[in-house]
């Protein structure tokens, strides 16, 4: 609803000039998060190196749940987009800012009547970028988050 008239504003910005611009800002942060890591890496330990690369470069699914003994939670994870999270949350995340991008930019060209809203909020890519977020994500990076505080406790 921020887009309806084009006059809401969020921090004392258009909301059409501060999305775009959040969600490059969000994208921005994913990239210094992998150069941090890299510059990092000799302070962590094996195993955290190990898990953080495997996160972000290889299956997440791994990381998504501690149901490994259950093969559908397992295989739903890794089906799930066409399969994108098997790649790591790198290609997961650029699928996720294309996803909004995308969105964003075809709501900003169309009409904007309450149909088009209507239609916007229950868009398909919407609820795959949510899941993606709200789940596969929180979940995954928490883990990961779990693992450098034990890390950090051990040392």
């Amino acid at each position: 609803m921020i887009y309806f008239n084009g006059t809401a504003l969020i921090e004392d910005k258009l909301s059409e000039t501060y999305v775009p611009l959040y969600h490059e800002a969000l994208y921005d942060e994913e990239e210094q998060l992998l150069d941090k890591f890299s510059q990092n890496y000799d302070y962590h330990s094996a195993g955290y190196n190990d898990d953080f690369n495997n996160l972000v470069y290889s299956n997440v699914c791994q990381y998504v749940t501690d149901f490994s003994s259950v093969p559908a939670i397992q295989a739903e994870c890794e089906s799930f987009n066409q399969g994108i999270l098997k790649k790591g949350i790198y290609s997961s995340v650029i699928k996720y800012w294309d996803f909004l991008r995308q969105l964003n930019h075809d709501f900003l060209e169309s009409n904007r009547s309450q149909s088009v809203i209507r239609q916007f909020l229950n868009e398909q890519r919407l609820q795959v970028a949510e899941r993606m977020q709200d789940y596969y994500f929180k979940i995954a990076l928490s883990k990961l988050v779990t693992k450098l505080e034990e890390d950090i406790d051990y040392l």
